[in-house]
């Protein structure tokens, strides 16, 4: 099943630990000498876990969308993969559904069409209550697509490919996709497009590329 990671804001941090075991409190001790830290991350230990670990606590912000969403980015990325999480406050006040699943899906984003073998199995979620799925796993993957053009070089990202991928995106959505390439952007009149790519090479012509 799903770990647990107990998400405990700096105002509330105290509390928390006093109705912590008196050995968890050591260890939350030993772990952050400190006390509260934005960031942090405590693991808690128990026998009867595979790999030892009952559940995780978080120092986390959460005051805002950004914040609850800084805040779960930075646990998808920094929390062992390959293994499912349920987040929960502290206070067991709700959590921003929409904020909390959006952030750890940007926090689990890893740009694989380099890498040699099977792609690392990310950090799983499991959907806050109130998440809306669709909404949420829609941006994601607008985010995703423009992540991955960004990241590729650009000599594998020239215009034909930008052009192909528009396309991938509309057989997708049912959308229709309109090209002006080459010379044709002249009688288009659009003769600036057409300037900066006329030097390029043949299957790299500038080209304008219309998703409807």
């Amino acid at each position: 099943g799903a770990t647990t990671v107990v998400l405990v804001e700096k105002g509330e941090w105290e509390e928390w630990v006093s109705g912590l075991s008196e050995g968890e409190r050591r260890w939350v001790a030993a772990m952050l000498p400190g006390g509260w830290k934005a960031g942090a991350v405590a693991a808690f230990g128990s026998s009867g876990e595979d790999d030892g670990v009952s559940f995780f606590a978080a120092c986390a912000e959460l005051e805002s969308v950004s914040k609850t969403r800084e805040t779960a980015a930075r646990l998808a990325a920094s929390l062992p993969a390959a293994r499912a999480y349920r987040l929960r406050r502290a206070g067991g006040e709700a959590l921003d559904g929409d904020a909390a699943a959006t952030g750890w899906g940007l926090g689990a984003y890893s740009f694989e069409a380099y890498k040699s073998g099977a792609a690392e199995s990310p950090s799983l979620l499991e959907w806050p209550e109130g998440a809306d799925r669709g909404g949420v796993s829609r941006a994601l993957n607008g985010v995703y697509l423009v992540r991955d053009l960004i990241t590729t070089p650009a000599e594998d990202m020239g215009p034909a490919a930008l052009e192909r991928t528009a396309r991938e995106l509309a057989a997708r959505h049912g959308a229709t996709v309109r090209t002006v390439v080459g010379e044709d952007l002249l009688a288009e009149n659009f003769p600036m497009v057409h300037a900066v790519g006329r030097a390029a090479a043949v299957g790299r012509e500038p080209r304008l590329v219309e998703l409807d």
